[in-house]
């Protein structure tokens, strides 16, 4: 980018492009579309250009001496797997799943793109779980495959002993991401917060809730808030659903409106209650969970109370997803006056 002053003459425009190209001045020759016709002439005043932010212009013409590139040009068919990964010249490599470790694989990669993490990471000294992290993170950006990572796994294990869950064939049991989301959490925060940069901007999303009495008007509604690092897309489906989510969005609405059951001080009893929760602040990174699991009762069986179930169904979600209509009112007018701004810039690029 080069910054012209229209005031000066064209000879000092010249000097500029002159010490960016080594091309002589009389051999400059400086074409503007829309700006000026044909080449930009030595007699011609800048005043009466049609320059304006961001023109192109193009130039002809051969320099003094072509310098040599500062770091010498090296092709990828002469880089070795690990330069490449590291130039981002091949598809990023994964992690291998282990047995019933894609809970563990998909959260963990996540994480790997956010780049406070990483820098957290990379400027700790703690000796845990952030280390193998860490060390997981270098070996991936390394590696030109998919690698195991055996010592991540047996560390979360040893520390994390609901991790280690076995059939009673031996073989280790699925896992919630959701449970390990917590868990990872929980460790990635506390490297973030000794950063400039606190956890809470990256993932904390604070929801307004607000609960009023469904079966009587007298009874004032209560407004809190709350922090939480995920937001939850509810999932059902099947013969005894009540409704049948398809959709990202209609999960979500589920999972911040329902009913509760409390007690009510007008009417001496307990009553049903409408939650609506709304978003009244959002963080950098937005973290979705899609509530899989759920807890099967079994009163007949009698190795086991209930059991972990996991729902099946498919729901689809945008590339794109707007929250504008999951957001309270103060929120929404903040994100108009973007949107607006966001309009006008647009409008005025055309």
């Amino acid at each position: 980018d080069v910054e012209v002053d229209t005031s000066l003459d064209v000879g000092v425009f010249k000097d500029t492009v002159y010490k960016l190209t080594a091309v002589p001045k009389d051999r400059q020759k400086l074409m503007g579309k829309g700006a000026w016709v044909g080449t930009l002439k030595d007699e011609t005043d800048m005043t009466s250009t049609k320059l304006k932010e961001g023109q192109q212009v193009m130039l002809m013409g051969s320099a003094e001496v072509v310098a040599a590139p500062k770091e010498a040009i090296k092709f990828v068919e002469d880089m070795s797997v690990e330069e490449q990964a590291m130039k981002g010249a091949i598809i990023p490599a994964g992690l291998v799943n282990l047995g019933n470790t894609c809970y563990m694989n998909s959260t963990v990669e996540c994480f790997r793109y956010m780049p406070e993490v990483r820098d957290a990471l990379n400027s700790s000294s703690s000796i845990n779980l952030a280390t193998l992290l860490r060390g997981t993170y270098s070996e991936l950006d390394r590696a030109g495959s998919s690698i195991p990572p055996y010592s991540f796994v047996q560390n979360l294990r040893h520390n994390f002993p609901q991790f280690a869950e076995q059939t009673p064939q031996g073989r280790f049991m699925q896992q919630d991401a959701e449970e390990f989301y917590n868990t990872l959490t929980s460790v990635v925060q506390r490297e973030v917060d000794r950063t400039a940069t606190p956890f809470s901007t990256l993932l904390g999303v604070e929801l307004e809730e607000r609960i009023s009495c469904q079966e009587t008007s007298d009874e004032v509604a209560t407004v809190r808030r709350d922090s939480v690092n995920k937001l939850v897309c509810n999932i059902q489906g099947g013969s005894g659903a009540v409704t049948n989510i398809d959709h990202m969005n209609e999960g979500m609405k589920l999972g911040l409106e329902g009913t509760v059951e409390k007690f009510s001080s007008v009417l001496g009893r307990d009553a049903l209650w409408n939650r609506k929760q709304r978003i009244s602040s959002l963080p950098r990174y937005l973290c979705f969970q899609f509530m899989r699991f759920f807890w099967k009762a079994t009163p007949d069986s009698r190795d086991h109370q209930g059991i972990k179930c996991k729902i099946l169904r498919s729901v689809t979600f945008p590339e794109v997803l707007d929250v504008y209509d999951f957001c309270n009112d103060d929120l929404q007018a903040k994100l108009r006056a973007n949107r607006a701004e966001s309009d006008r810039l647009f409008e005025k690029d055309l």
